[in-house]
Parts: structure tokens; C-alpha cells; sequence
């Protein structure tokens, strides 16, 4: 042992001027917050990235759908199948789209005029946004929800559901038959 190495003072000096390894104790401090900021980013990416094909999805449908005058149901099944494509590499399993058809009537009040859900029953009264509240009007909405369940953060936040929504008009006729017989 070497002399003085006894003395308090001494090692206390020697102590306070160690810094072999600081760095590594420093690392241990901030690592766990480097890992938390990775995954919340690659979590959050990844629901923007999803959030941003409902909103494809929901405008793409809608918008096939407004162009034709009659719609059989195997070729609404085929416009709405066609979401697996929009929304991959995600599942398509977590995907409920639902398009409806939307008249007013002289007094601009809304009501379901047909629908692809079976909650949406023709005569339902539903709201539409001010700017859409014309007298006589025919809209298709087009609504498409996906069920995220995050990889890492699902037991913290649970399934979340995003949805987004689209209004348009029929291009071919002032409404679309559907479900079309002899279309």
C-alpha cells in the first residue's frame, strides 16, 4: 500500500479529482431517458403515419363511390376491399370503413339515405358542418376509423381510435342507388 494513502484528506482529495468514471455513471442517468425519447418518437411516427392513411382512405372510398350513378353491393365491397392497399403495411384487420349517403330536404334538415352500416339506418337524423347545410343536397360521407393499439405504450394508453371523415358530392347523378339491382 502506498504511504498516506490512510490519511482521510488525502483520499478525500484523491476522491473529488476522480473522474474515470463519470461518464459512464452519467450515461446511466440519461439512458433511460434516451431510450424513453426513441420509442415515444418511433410510437408517435408511427401514428402519424397511420393517422395520415385513414385520411387517404377516407377520402379515396369517398370518392370512388361518388363516381358512379348505382352501386351493387359486390362492387361497394369491392371499392371498400380496396383499403387494404391504401393502408398498408398496416392491418387491415383494425380498419372499419363506412359510407353513407346524406340528403336534406327543403328545410336543410340531414337525414341517412342509405348506408353501408347497419347503425345508420335510412331516416336517421345526423348533423352536418355548417358549411354543407344546403336545402335539397345529396353528400356521400365517407368515414374510416382505425383501432391503433401501440406496440410499446398499449398498456399505458390502450386501443386508440383514429378517424377521419369525407364529404362529397355524386358526380354522375344528384343521387347513387345503392344497393343498385341491374346496375
Amino acid at each position: 500500500m502506498r504511504p498516506g494513502l490512510l490519511d482521510p484528506h488525502l483520499r478525500a482529495a484523491c476522491f473529488g479529482g476522480d473522474q474515470r468514471a463519470m461518464a459512464a455513471t452519467e450515461f446511466a442517468l440519461v439512458l433511460p431517458l434516451m431510450v424513453a425519447l426513441l420509442l415515444g418518437g418511433i410510437e408517435v411516427s408511427d401514428a402519424v403515419s397511420l393517422g395520415r392513411k385513414v385520411t387517404l382512405t377516407a377520402h379515396t372510398v369517398t370518392d370512388l363511390v361518388t363516381q358512379n350513378s348505382c352501386l351493387s353491393t359486390s362492387e361497394m365491397n369491392t371499392i371498400i376491399g380496396a383499403t387494404s392497399a391504401i393502408v398498408a403495411p398496416y392491418s387491415n384487420a383494425n380498419l372499419t370503413m363506412t359510407v353513407s349517403e346524406i340528403d336534406t330536404n327543403a328545410n336543410s334538415n340531414a337525414t341517412i339515405g342509405w348506408s353501408t352500416s347497419s347503425t345508420l339506418t335510412p331516416g336517421t337524423v345526423v348533423t352536418l358542418p355548417s358549411a354543407l347545410q344546403q336545402p335539397n343536397a345529396h353528400y356521400i360521407w365517407g368515414v374510416a376509423t382505425y383501432s391503433y393499439q401501440p406496440t410499446l405504450g398499449y398498456k399505458l394508453t390502450g386501443t386508440i381510435n383514429i378517424t377521419d371523415q369525407m364529404y362529397l358530392s355524386p358526380r354522375l347523378s344528384p343521387t347513387i342507388m345503392y344497393p343498385g339491382t341491374g346496375c
